[in-house]
């Protein structure tokens, strides 16, 4: 990725609340564009069309565009604020091009959001999204853990998605200091073994390698096809 990176981790309860979560933080204003796809999962849709206006690429009849797709949307103007967008469908499993689309974006000043649900057990994470989010069970880790990652410096002023015990280091009946993040993000009671089971989903699919996985994937799609021809 990126040199020079200071990236968190924020442990959330599924992509649903990282998104929610994000959608918060970033403090957009009702007329800013959020630029987004046709084929993403109702999580991230219904958080952006909260906090900023929405501006979708469309896609063919088979669920697929293209990288000049997604740079015609980005070119309108106003110019959109972020791009959100998924690393793989979660109705055909499509990919994206998902690399290409970020440095098209970046080429553009725009931030990328990347729901990564689908994508987390199968393919590594692309690593120059500014924001990736995705749920543990979708790593085979027990439901109810989550995961936000994005840049230290977006979390670390402003009020925080939840107020609670364990994000300040200072309360009075009249003031808050928070603390810094990632805890800032975490606030009330952590799901420690939530916390633990997706570390070890992560190390194990690790251990058994993408290469691998990627190979396994090759090979159910390429039976599944021949099996409805």
């Amino acid at each position: 990725g990126r040199t020079g990176r200071d990236d968190v981790a924020i442990i959330c309860r599924n992509t649903t609340e990282a998104v929610n979560h994000l959608a918060y933080r970033l403090r957009f204003e009702p007329g800013d564009v959020v630029a987004t796809t046709v084929v993403e999962h109702h999580a991230n849709l219904l958080p952006w069309g909260r906090v900023a206006t929405r501006r979708y690429v469309e896609c063919t009849p088979g669920g697929t565009f293209t990288v000049a797709d997604v740079e015609a949307v980005l070119d309108a103007e106003p110019r959109p604020k972020l791009l959100a967008i998924t690393g793989a469908s979660n109705v055909t499993g499509w990919l994206p091009p998902i690399d290409a689309i970020i440095e098209a974006a970046h080429r553009r000043g725009i931030r990328v959001f990347v729901d990564a649900a689908q994508l987390a057990p199968h393919r590594p994470m692309p690593v120059d999204a500014d924001f990736v989010a995705w749920s543990g069970h979708k790593m085979y880790a027990p439901f109810g853990a989550g995961v936000l990652i994005g840049p230290r410096e977006v979390f670390e002023d402003g009020d925080p998605f939840l107020a609670g015990g364990g994000a300040v280091d200072l309360v009075d009946l009249d003031e808050v200091v928070w603390t810094d993040p990632p805890e800032r993000e975490e606030a009330g009671s952590p799901n420690v073994l939530g916390a633990v089971a997706l570390h070890a989903a992560i190390d194990e699919m690790t251990a058994i390698g993408w290469d691998r996985i990627t190979e396994h994937d090759r090979a159910l799609a390429g039976r599944l096809r021949d099996g409805l021809a």
